[in-house]
This record gives structure tokens, sequence and C-alpha cells, in this order.
């Protein structure tokens, strides 16, 4: 109430207030400086930057330092004491740049024409907050060619003139400055980040949650040219304290002659120097060749194969891409939220184990929230096995210290402001343990704070934690689970525990059958099998090989044609047993030196390859040649036997007539070996197992059946209705329709025959792995070997080729003991002998036929029926019960060899049991040596006697 001013401001009601409004606020903070953002009521943080003024700093009627932002300067009324606001606002210099101010139409309505000064260009403003901060210009002329470099946002043409303008101008709505509308290129990285499209991909996060570098443009850049964007400014710095430079980067190949220039160069838009692809679109780059890509099934446009099978949908909402994948990797429906039941509580434990079962709060991460409700769990009081536990149940499991060997995945951190940027949440502020602050969401009724932040700030719901899928953008929702596989081709690919060493392929490289567990080789790894494989293959090359070399001198001595028939089937025997012993010996090689542990992963190039088909080619024309051969010499013998009518001698028809029947049999076995490898439309649908496709293609893995096709085709086309006998011709046909196949590069080649397995086997036992084997709901394997008339047709004629053989041998045993009764030699001594030696002889016949062959048809039969899974035998019965002939025929079809062998060891008993050495003995013909070797000739004679009647 005491003037103390001379002009008596001090006592004007509210003129001090006026006065301290005015006064410049200091600004602890250093952070807010500069920061192109406004932090202070009139900007004044932004108003000295990088050695450069904007706005204006005058003394006010007080006599106080104060700051003026743009939008006060030239209004038409004066804020500073001395009037140096509106001084200079007007010229009449046409090349004086000038323009309306946007304060005096905005809140005047009048357009006062003023000058444009260099401390108004590109200045801060913010017209959203309250009190408003304007530009300078109505038309935000001041918004361009900024002096102050780290102000500018970008570069376009403005009024037809290339200009800069502010960042403050680029993603601002629905003001426009440049002619082409470029600075409002903008995109919503997630749903709480809007960043304009050239700051996509530059390597720099942007975006909190880093969706800018994650967004979809950036999964396929240009291999090799760069340029510098007309927006967006780069991260390197030149020195410390300068603001950041610009440079040149890839950029998202989408952007290439999309007709927005993008590169401050043109070169994105210029037509000379690109080429695209005719199919989808697809940038040719760098001379890289042109690729094939998925059709997406019904906006018919092509997608990159770098994008197919990914977590998010390629194709758009309605594609339906991801399902495709996930019915082709027969991925088991995955339960990833616990019920809640009774009083809201999740029912994690067993109801038939609820003697085992307790309530108790789930307090994770250790903190104490205000307003939250813990979760209430129902789960047992005993450990259990998380591999197949998804989603809340791991979560809950196992941060309840529930699951075996199995660490809890949330990080024990409360929520920040900052946290779940990527969700469009209400948020709730709230403290946690009376100290901190957190927020909580409300939904149903009730508040929660059950996210899992991701590394990248992004958050996920529990049931997204540990499922198998790259939910959080940067794997962190899935690192630290214990139930997944991570496939080796892609980091971001994961199978469950449960799926790998299951026979199933769900990698593309095929990693989760290919691994330190269960790696396997064309023969079982640490099997007995190994050398058993070698031993039985060498003994059956050098046997039949002996077999073969004495035969051809018997035969020259044949005196009958029943003895020349005989001879020739045993020497067919003979080769039909060399090749099974060959077969032997070459997968052995190949499994033991050539391919070993790395045949898992090259399994498709063996089971879709020359060389498997070579060894199932020879494999089943030495079974079937010496089952054949076998089964006419017995037929033949029982014939001779039963027409009791004396053998006639060697004669040129009789010639003719072995040849023939050696060439028929040759023929047959030759036929069934080689007609599965016979392209041709008919017979591909009785003996094609499935196609392997290039892994590029990523929606086929593994060896793909045609059931397999069928199912994964009806979800692509829908209405399409295919069934089995769909033949692979209209399969193919639909498959390729799925796809470009302009370039034709990529590859598909089917599963051959003899593909089935490793061992390259005439097909009777299906294995574990075969293609058409395939995971049920109930996540067990189950035999898928259906009635396939081939292996049918083929085991009926192995069953009868026996029975023949059998019912030869029984006979020709009861005619030659009846003969000999009724010829008197039952009191002959060597008669009895050699009628025993026939009949042992006989007995071998069908004991081995027996072993080799009625369990081998009974097991074919029981898992044909599925009454047993005789997949793990498999193996064993291939290589050592089948082959087990090829060792023993030798010595039974024809006593030559034996007779030999029994000669030469005689021979080197006899010169040890002299004190000589065999090499010492070697030429010298004793009187007891020229003995034996006569009684050997006498020997051969008197069977090629009694061969004439019972040929052996």
């Amino acid at each position: 109430n005491k003037t103390d001013c001379l002009n008596g401001l001090d006592e004007i009601e509210n003129k001090w207030d006026d006065c301290l409004e005015d006064v410049v606020i200091e600004i602890n903070n250093t952070t807010l400086l500069c920061n192109n953002k406004c932090d202070t009521n009139k900007c004044e943080d932004e108003g000295a930057c990088n050695g450069r003024s904007y706005g204006m700093a005058c003394k006010n009627r007080c006599n106080m330092r104060k700051y003026l932002p743009v939008q006060q300067i030239c209004d038409g009324s004066s804020d500073c004491a001395d009037g140096v606001d509106e001084t200079n606002c007007e010229s009449d210099d046409p090349a004086v740049a000038s323009c309306v101010h946007f304060q005096q139409k905005q809140d005047l309505n009048v357009q006062n024409i003023v000058v444009i000064h260099e401390s108004v260009r590109c200045a801060i403003y913010d017209m959203g907050r309250s009190p408003a901060l304007y530009p300078y210009c109505a038309d935000f002329m001041d918004q361009t060619n900024c002096t102050d470099v780290c102000r500018v946002g970008g570069f376009c043409e403005v009024n037809g003139f290339k200009s800069s303008i502010s960042k403050t101008m680029v993603c601002g709505g629905n003001k426009q400055l440049c002619d082409d509308n470029s600075e409002n290129s903008c995109i919503d990285a997630s749903s709480s980040c809007r960043v304009h499209k050239h700051k996509l991909c530059d390597r720099h996060g942007d975006c909190i949650d880093g969706s800018d570098e994650t967004h979809d443009d950036c999964k396929a850049m240009t291999k090799e040219h760069r340029c510098v964007r007309r927006f967006g400014l780069m991260t390197e710095k030149h020195e410390p304290g300068l603001c950041l430079s610009r440079r040149s980067e890839r950029i998202p190949q989408s952007w290439i002659m999309d007709g927005e220039k993008d590169c401050e160069d043109g070169s994105d838009e210029d037509g000379t120097r690109w080429e695209f692809c005719k199919v989808g679109n697809i940038l040719k780059d760098e001379g890289e060749p042109c690729k094939d890509g998925f059709l997406c099934p019904k906006s018919k446009t092509y997608v990159n194969f770098d994008l197919v099978c990914e977590s998010k949908e390629s194709c758009g909402l309605d594609g339906k891409e991801n399902e495709i994948c996930t019915i082709s990797r027969d991925i088991l429906p995955k339960d990833t939220t616990v019920e809640e039941r009774s009083g809201l509580i999740k029912q994690l434990c067993n109801e038939t184990d609820s003697n085992n079962c307790q309530v108790k709060d789930f307090n994770y991460p250790k903190y104490n929230i205000f307003g939250v409700i813990k979760v209430q769990l129902n789960i047992s009081t005993r450990t259990v096995d998380c591999s197949n536990k998804f989603g809340e149940h791991y979560v809950y499991l196992s941060c309840m210290g529930l699951c075996e060997n199995t660490s809890c995945p949330l990080k024990n951190e409360i929520l920040k402001n900052g946290s779940c940027s990527n969700l469009e949440l209400v948020k709730v502020f709230t403290l946690a343990n009376n100290s901190e602050l957190t927020f909580v969401n409300k939904s149903e009724g009730r508040y929660h704070n059950d996210f899992y932040e991701c590394d990248n700030g992004r958050c996920v719901n529990f049931s997204q934690v540990c499922d198998l899928v790259n939910d959080c953008g940067d794997m962190s929702d899935e690192l630290n689970c214990k139930n997944h596989f991570p496939c080796e081709d892609d980091d971001t690919s994961f199978v469950g525990i449960n799926q790998t060493c299951d026979g199933i392929y769900d990698c593309l490289d095929l990693s989760d059958e290919c691994n330190d567990k269960c790696g396997r080789r064309i023969i079982d790894n640490g099997s007995w099998l190994t050398p058993f494989c070698w031993l039985i293959g060498i003994l059956a090359v050098m046997l039949n090989i002996c077999t073969l070399v004495i035969l051809p001198r018997a035969l020259k001595q044949c005196r009958n044609e029943n003895i020349l028939f005989s001879k020739v089937l045993v020497m067919l025997i003979s080769v039909g047993d060399l090749l099974m012993g060959i077969y032997l010996i070459a997968l052995s090689v190949y499994d033991d030196i050539i391919l070993g542990q790395s045949f898992c992963r090259k399994q498709a190039e063996w089971y879709t390859g020359t060389q498997c088909s070579v060894l199932g080619v020879i494999s089943t024309i030495g079974s079937q040649l010496s089952l054949f051969s076998m089964t006419v010499l017995s037929i033949f013998r029982l014939c001779k036997v039963l027409m009791n009518a004396l053998p006639l001698p060697v004669s040129r028809n009789s010639i003719i007539k072995a040849i023939i029947w050696a060439v028929i049999i040759i023929l047959i076995s030759l036929a069934l070996a080689v007609i599965p490898l016979i392209p041709s439309k008919l017979l591909e649908e009785y003996f094609v197992q499935g196609i392997h496709y290039d892994p590029k293609y990523k929606v086929f893995v593994g060896f793909n059946s045609k059931q397999k096709h069928i199912k994964i085709l009806e979800k692509y086309y829908e209405n399409k209705t295919l069934t089995t006998d769909s033949s692979w011709s209209e399969i193919g046909t639909l498959v390729d329709g799925m796809f470009s196949t302009e370039y034709a590069n990529l590859t598909r080649n089917k599963v051959h025959f003899y593909g089935n397995d490793g061992l390259c086997l005439f097909k009777y036992i299906i294995r574990g792995d075969d293609a058409r084997r395939g995971r049920e709901a109930t996540g067990t394997s189950t035999i898928d070997l259906y009635n396939d008339p081939v292996v049918w047709a083929i085991l009926t004629v192995n069953l009868v080729c026996f029975v023949g053989i059998l019912i030869s041998a029984v006979v020709i045993c009861m005619k030659t003991r009846q003969s000999a009764n009724l010829a008197g030699q039952k009191k002959n001594k060597a008669a009895r002998k050699r009628n025993r030696s026939l009949e042992i002889r006989i007995l071998a016949i069908v004991v081995t036929d027996f072993l080799c062959w009625v369990p081998f048809i009974i097991i074919c039969f029981l898992h044909n029926r599925r009454f047993l899974d005789a997949s793990k035998w498999y193996q064993a019965l291939a290589l050592v019960v089948l082959p087990l002939n090829s060792l023993i025929n030798p010595l039974i079809y024809d006593r030559t060899i034996t007779q030999f062998c029994k000669m030469k060891m005689d021979n080197f008993t006899e010169a040890w049991g002299s004190g000589g050495t065999p090499s010492e003995t070697e030429g010298n013909v004793s009187p007891s040596n020229g003995n034996r070797r006569q009684d050997f000739q006498l020997k051969q004679t008197a069977t090629q006697s009694t061969n004439a009647q019972y040929p052996p």
C-alpha cells in the first residue's frame, strides 16, 4: 500500500505476477536442452542450440530479462521495453523472404506480411499443448531452409525449389510443406510409435520398443545399393558436441520404383538401373537371379520365402499361411492358457491326483503391488516334467519351482512407466512395496500386471512366453525356456522338446532329428549290426565267388541234363547270393567311410539319389534271384524224383532249355527290382514314397507323403477335396499353384521306392521315419503302413516259393527212403550214410529258408495289420536274417566247395603232421596225396552218378 516505484507499478494489482511470468527460467536438467521438444512454458529450453538463437531475449517493462517465442515476434504488439521485437518486420524487397504471421491470422484474422528472420527459421513449436506455441508463418514457410543443420528433418521440393524442412514438420499430420507431401509418409511401426518411413531399417532405434527396426520392410533390403534418404538423420557423429550426420544406407526393396522418391539422388526411382522379376514384383537386386515366391491363397500376391512360416502372417489376416505351416510340420495343438475354476483359482493340478494338490498364491515378481489381487494356483506338491508345457502352464509351474531342471523365465522386476509400449493399455499407476511406481491394467473387473517385458521394451502375455513363437521379436520370451529346441538354420525357429528325435522332421535343416542326441547313420549308431554287416557281406562274397569259380569246371563234366540243369540253377543261386554280399559291403562302405555321421543331414540326397536306387536294385535282384532259383531247383528235383526216369544225356536242347530257364528267372528278378523305378504316372502311384522339397519352399519339411500333401492342399485351396486316390500328377499341379514357377529355381525330388529307409531295401517293413508317418494329436507315433498291394503281392510270392521248397524237400526225402527200402539198402552202410547225408542237406535247406522267410513274412503281416510295431527290428531282419541264405547256400546246394575245402584242410593237416609246411609239401605228390586226389575224383564221380537219379 506504499508506492515505491516512480511510475507506481509496484502497487498495480497483479503487475508483478506478469513480470515474474516473463522472467527466463533457469534449466538445470541439461537433457531437456535442445532435444527438439518444448519442455518449458515458452520453449526457452530450445532458444539457444548448436550456436544459434531462436526467438528473442530482451528486457520487459519491469527491466527484467525475458524470452519471446517466435510467435511473439512481429505480432503487432511490443513485448520488449525497447520494442525491438517489432522492428524490421516489413520489407519492400521481393527477394526478402516473407510470410503471413501465424498468430495474427489465428487470433485476429489479420494477414500481415512479415519478414522471415533467421531467428525464427525452424524454431520448435507445439500447437497441441496449452498454451499453444505457434510457428512464425501461417503457411509454415519458416520451417524451410533451416540454417541449423541439426534442425533439418529432411529435404524435398517446396513450391518447385529444393529445400530443407524442419524435424517438427516431419509427420506433422495435415500440415504440408513438400510439394509431394513426402514429409507425411509416416507409418505406425507399433501401436505406440509412429515414425517417418525413412527412419525404418536404419540401424538406429527410434522407437522405444525397437519396432522401427523389426518392421516387415526390413526383412528384404537391397544387397549393395545404398543412398542418403531424404528424411531422417543417421547416428554417425563427426565430433563430440556436433549434431548427427547423414550417411548412405541400404534401403528396403519395397521402396524401389514405388512412385515415391526416397533417395536424395532419386536412384530408387531410376528405372534404368532396376530390374524386377516378372513374378510378384520382386526386385532382382545387383545381378542375383530371380527367385520364385509363395502365392498368398486369397490376395494372390507373392511373398518372399524368407517371410513364410514365421509367427506373423505375411499374407495378411486371410492368408492362413501359418496354419498351412502348422499342418506341414505336424505341430500338435498346445494349451497355453490355464483355466480358472472355483473362485478364480487357476487349475494346474490333475484332478485325478487331488490328494497331492494345494492352493498357493503366485507372487512373481516378488513385489506386493497395491490394488492387485494375487493369482491363486491349484498346483501339485510334486515336481513335474515341463517339456510338454507351454505359455501360462510353463510360466506358473516353473516360477513356483515345480518344473524339473527348469528355472523361471520371468524377470524379477516391476513394470516401469515406459514398459509395454506395444500394448494399447489403459495404464493405472500404483505402488509396488509402497516404494516404487508401477502400473496395472484392468480387465474383467480386476487389476492385473501379468505381462512379460521383452528385452526390447515390448510386452507379451504369460500365455505367449515359452510357447515356441518369437512373440517379442527379439526372442527374449523364448531364450530362457527349457521346453524347446532351436532349429540350427534359423535362430527364430523353435520346436518342442517332445518333437525332437521322433522321426518326424520339423526343422528345415532336419536338425531336430540330426543332432548330438539322435543323429543317425545308415546303420543304427553303435549297433552290433555294423560289424555283422561287414562280416556277412565279406563271407558271402568269398564263398559265392569260390562256388562260381568251381562250378563252371563241374559243368563241363556233367553227363546228363539233370546234373546240368541243377548246376545252372546253383550258379544262379550263387550269383544272387553274391549280389547280396556286394550289397552288404557297399552299404557298409557308405555307412562307415563315405557318409558316416553326415548321413543324417544328407539323407534327402540319399533317399532320392542314384546310389540308394542302385543298392536297392542289387539287393532285390540278389534276394529274388536266389529265392526263385531255389524254388525252381526244388520243383525240378521233385519232378525228377516223381518221374523216376533215367536221366537223358547232355544235348544241345538240354543246354538251350537250361539257358531259357536261367534267362526267365533273371528277367523276372530284374523286373521286380527295376519296375518300381520306371518313370511312369501309373507306376508312381504305387511306388513313390513321398516328395522332398527344396528347403527354400519352407511350407514343406522333410519327406512329404501323399496324405501330408492332401492336408496341406485342402487347407490352401479350402474348397478343394482330395483323397488318397488323387494322383501324384494332380498333386504336383496343385503344389505348383501354391508357388510361382516362373524361374524354376526351386527343386523337388521324389522319394523313390528304395528310399523308404537308409538301407535301400524292398519295402516290407516301414521304419519310424518313413515318409508317410505322421504325428497324431495324442503325441504318439503310429504305424502308418496301409494295405500296399505291391508289398502283399511280393510277400505272397515269397511265401508260395517257400511252401514249394518245403513240399519238394519233404517229398524228395520220402521218396529217397522209399527207393532205398525197395533197393534193399537198409543193410548197406554206405547207402544209409549217403541217404542220411541227403536228408540232412534237405533239412538244412528247409530250415534255412524257414528262418529267412517265414518269421519275416509273419512279422510283416502283424506289422501291416497293426498288431505290433516291427520298426525296431527292421535293420536286424534286413541285415542278418534275410542275408543268412547267402552264407549257407554255397555250402548246401553244391558239395563241391565243401569237399574242396575238406581236401585242402586234410592236405594242410597232413603236411603239418609230417613235420613239414604246406609250402614244402605243395609240389610233392606222395602216394597218400595222390590217393587223396583220386578219392576226391571218385567221390565227384559217385556224386554225379547219384545225382543222375536224385540231383543234389
